[in-house]
């Protein structure tokens, strides 16, 4: 077996859920150049600054401050694009993370900001270093602390364009499950931890809050699958083919970005490394 594109060697739970769904596309997002619409460069920027928002309002600065930040994290040449359908745009991020503020004041009026080696505990990093270079690299964005009990939070900011969101989309999800790497360093002789799923639903303009308790045993079994996911891919590498999955070619209401030549010779799509 030659050896493996770096590229390839670098999991994180995005590139996981696209490897499951369709290895062929897990390698091209990797290795050749993938255009983007329109619609994804606004989602992407929409979803990043509602995030950066609400961290800047739980870090207790003022809304000047955050909409500034916001501005400053707008990577789009165009601070009027829009996404009209889903309701995406910078302007109604700011109406997203104003929204926040009830919610602040409300359900999470018992929490408060996480430090961690005197920092806010936010967009806090992990990484875990797997067999034959495999690296896994997650980010945690919020991580909250009751004021009386001392039981940590863990808050995931979620954007969505869909009309209702179900605990299913989230409950089993992996996502969460590495983030006891970083609740370790913060507090060592907690067993288990909770996670929210804060969901904007950009359609309706609401939020919807999903909360899970987490088990720091399920972290094993949850890095058993992390090897597996290497071994697959070792196997593709061997095979010299990863497999393209028809039923993913139409996949988040959209046409993947490779089908038009999702078929033709790696050699001629890889970008060099």
């Amino acid at each position: 077996m030659n050896e493996i594109d770096p590229r390839l060697l670098l999991l994180s739970h995005s590139s996981r859920t696209t490897l499951h769904r369709c290895p062929r596309k897990y390698q091209l997002q990797k290795i050749a150049s993938t255009p983007h619409t329109k619609e994804d460069n606004v989602t992407l920027a929409f979803g990043t600054v509602v995030g950066l928002g609400i961290q800047c309002l739980l870090e207790n600065k003022s809304l000047p401050t955050t909409i500034m930040e916001m501005l400053l994290a707008w990577k789009l040449p165009d601070l009027y694009e829009e996404e009209e359908k889903t309701k995406k745009s910078f302007f109604f991020a700011i109406f997203a993370v104003q929204q926040f503020s009830a919610i602040h004041n409300s359900s999470l009026a018992d929490y408060e900001l996480a430090y961690f080696n005197g920092k806010p505990a936010v967009e806090l990093s992990f990484r875990i270093a797997l067999p034959d270079g495999f690296k896994y690299r997650g980010f945690v964005d919020v991580v909250l602390r009751h004021k009386f009990t001392g039981k940590l939070l863990v808050l995931e900011v979620k954007t969505t364009g869909a009309r209702v969101v179900t605990e299913a989309s989230y409950k089993n999800s992996g996502q969460a499950l590495g983030y006891s790497l970083i609740l370790d360093a913060i507090a060592p002789h907690e067993s288990e931890y909770e996670v929210w799923y804060l969901v904007y639903m950009s359609s309706t303009q609401q939020y919807e809050i999903l909360p899970f308790r987490k088990h720091y045993s399920d972290r094993a079994f949850w890095i058993q699958e992390l090897l597996m996911d290497v071994q697959r891919i070792q196997y593709y590498e061997r095979s010299g083919r990863y497999p393209s999955y028809g039923e993913s070619c139409y996949d988040f209401f959209r046409v993947c970005s490779f089908y038009s030549n999702c078929q033709m010779s790696t050699a001629l799509l890889e970008l060099p490394y």
